[in-house]
Formats: structure tokens, sequence, C-alpha cells
């Protein structure tokens, strides 16, 4: 019995040898499920990341500076407001002028803490600001209009959404 066991490990050990040194796919095969192999070279065209010509245009080129544009000034829509001029006693003309010095806030302060002669980048002085009050017209200041009601709309004729009791699976990855 320990003859046979013997002779069948014997020809393990043979058949294994075999195939490492005779077969180069199957010795690839065998190293590669046993993690014998070291670090597999590269078979890609690709350069390295540093080589890059891609890489070399972005370092040196630098992105555009946008810390000193502004959006367009928007005092002319203090004349409109109500009451306004009186709370600064100023006339209109005053409230709509620009002014002549250019501090802004910088967008780590805020506005408590801010000088009251300090600019927000449309214009308006902190104490302009602190005039108007809790809620200004948001729509006469900033230009956007208020949302308009849609008069058309149905309650009754109207579809609920899809109910999704399960959703799908999705991967997110990693990306730039």
């Amino acid at each position: 019995m320990k003859t046979l066991l013997l002779l069948l490990g014997a020809a393990f050990v043979a058949g294994s040898a075999s195939l490492l040194f005779l077969k180069p796919s199957r010795r690839d095969v065998i190293l590669d499920r046993l993690q014998l192999r070291r670090r597999r070279t590269s078979g890609s065209g690709t350069p390295p990341r540093s080589l890059s010509p891609s890489n070399k245009d972005q370092e040196h080129e630098s992105s555009p500076d946008y810390s000193d544009i502004y959006p367009p000034s928007r005092r002319h829509v203090l004349a409109d407001i109500h009451g306004f001029a009186e709370k600064l006693a100023k006339t209109e003309d005053q409230c709509i002028a620009s002014p002549e010095k250019k501090e802004r806030i910088p967008l780590t302060t805020e506005l408590s803490d801010a000088k009251k002669t300090m600019l927000t980048p449309c214009e308006f002085s902190v104490e302009e600001i602190n005039a108007l009050g809790n809620f200004p017209d948001y729509a006469k200041l900033s230009g956007v209009p208020s949302p308009q009601p849609y008069h058309e709309f149905n309650i009754k004729n109207a579809r609920p959404r899809p109910y999704r009791p399960f959703r799908w699976a999705y991967h997110q990855t990693m990306c730039k």
C-alpha cells in the first residue's frame, strides 16, 4: 500500500514537473494560480503618466483667474423699493449711483462681521442690505421673476408618480 502511494506521488511530481518545464502556457497558468509569479510586465504601448504629452500641457497651462469678475450691478432696483431711500436718508440718485470705493466682502467673511461700507458682488453695501430688512423683494433685487401660477392645472386629471418599491442595482465607480 505504501509503495502504491509512493508511486502515485512520484507520478504526480513527474507530471507536474513536465507541465512546468515543457509547456510554457500551462506553466503560466499554474504559477498564476499558485501566485508564484512576479509582477507582470505591461503589454500596453502607452507611456507612463509622467511622460504623457497631454499631462505636460496641462501642467504648464494656468486656469483663468475669475476672482475679479462680478455679476452686473443691480443698484438701479433700489429706487423701485418703497421707502428704501428714506431709511438710509439718501436721495434716489445717491442710492442708484455706484459707490466710488470698491472694497469687496471676502468670501470667507460673514455679512455680520463685515464693515458697513464693504460691497457684495452685486454692489450692495452691508448698510443697504441691513436697511432692506429681513424679507426684501427677491424678484426685484435679483432680476429673476417670481414663479407664475399654472391656471390650466386640474388635480382631478393629474397622474401620480409611478410607484417603485424596488430599485434596480447600479454600481458607482470612482471617476474623474
